[in-house]
């Protein structure tokens, strides 16, 4: 989720914006924007659909048409790896048609990087959006990320062509 109260994030990528790089973030849950401000305040844009709208649910059914060993692989990775915890398979399977519609967005756009804050579902989102668009992407491990669930790191830090920590 993109949020105003991650003020690390929002700084990084505003400093990104000022330096003159072409920012898109889009965000799996619906964007939290400081009191007083909106996406239009920002040097960069902030995008989110929501799960069950029309095309974010086209674009998954034309994925799944195109590329069904893409998205059923990942549906293996993820019930194999957090199959003792339900919540946390929900938690990465409900962004599947996100992750789909992304991807057909930018493989329309031409962009040439994904990037994701926190190695939890965002990352994992991250890397479908990467399989199915073609573009490589990064991620930022945090704390929690790296010492505490550490379940699909080895596979997002393989899948990924780089990433950090803080």
């Amino acid at each position: 989720r993109y949020t105003y109260r991650s003020t690390f994030i929002v700084r990084e990528i505003a400093e990104l914006a000022a330096r003159g790089w072409s920012i898109s973030v889009v965000s799996l849950r619906r964007p939290s924007f400081a009191p007083g401000s909106d996406a239009d305040t920002l040097p960069y844009t902030v995008t989110y659909d929501r799960f069950l709208a029309p095309n974010v649910l086209f674009a998954a059914m034309k994925a799944f048409a195109s590329n069904p060993r893409a998205i059923v692989q990942y549906v293996r990775l993820i019930a194999s790896t957090f199959s003792n915890d339900l919540r946390l398979v929900a938690r990465n399977l409900v962004v599947i048609p996100k992750a789909c519609f992304y991807a057909s967005g930018i493989r329309r756009s031409g962009y040439r990087h994904i990037h994701a804050h926190w190695a939890t579902v965002s990352t994992s989102a991250t890397m479908l959006i990467s399989r199915l668009s073609g573009v490589p992407f990064s991620f930022t491990g945090h704390a929690w990320d790296i010492f505490c669930d550490t379940r699909l790191l080895a596979e997002k830090g393989e899948a990924a062509r780089f990433m950090l920590t803080c």
